[in-house]
């Protein structure tokens, strides 16, 4: 059973391996199953929905970068993609930062939704630190013109693993 904002979904103990969130919104929820005798399990661990709609192509997020003073960041949205993209290239109202030494993490597929996308990195900053995609999929990227295009625009001394873009 799944059991969330009074939506509760029963199965079988070990009769499914997966199962369709339709209905859910994003948010953290817990799987319990049930036994023949109909005894609820201990919950698992929290599981996290997130909403799969495609990027607005202008909304930024910056919450993921709080003080800038980690070493590691954690991007789960197109708008934290965007946030990003605006830090290094000085957008958006933000000092232009390479973030040299740090270590940005994709933690899942992101939709841009075929928006006009402002390439990481521009002629006069490049991006310096690391970004690991961790074999996720940055998808309907479009961009119409400009020099340095793609993603990333302009890099210098870093690394860029682990990333699908299509």
């Amino acid at each position: 059973a799944a059991a969330a904002g009074g939506m509760t979904m029963f199965c079988t103990a070990g009769a499914f391996r997966s199962f369709q969130t339709g209905g859910l919104t994003a948010g953290t929820y817990q799987i319990y199953a049930v036994d023949k005798l109909g005894q609820l399990s201990s919950p698992s661990s929290d599981i996290t929905l997130y909403a799969s709609s495609a990027w607005d192509g202008t909304s930024a997020s910056y919450d993921w970068y709080g003080t800038g003073n980690q070493s590691r960041f954690y991007l789960s949205t197109a708008a934290d993609l965007k946030g990003f993209a605006n830090i290094v290239n000085g957008d958006d109202g933000k000092s232009a930062r390479d973030l040299y030494g740090k270590t940005l993490i994709l933690t899942r597929d992101i939709d841009l939704g075929d928006h006009e996308w402002t390439p990481i990195g521009v002629t006069y900053i490049s991006f310096r630190g690391m970004f690991d995609g961790q074999g996720h999929t940055i998808s309907n990227l479009h961009i119409s013109s400009g020099r340095n295009t793609g993603l990333f625009g302009s890099l210098s001394a870093t690394a860029i693993k682990n990333l699908n873009v299509s």
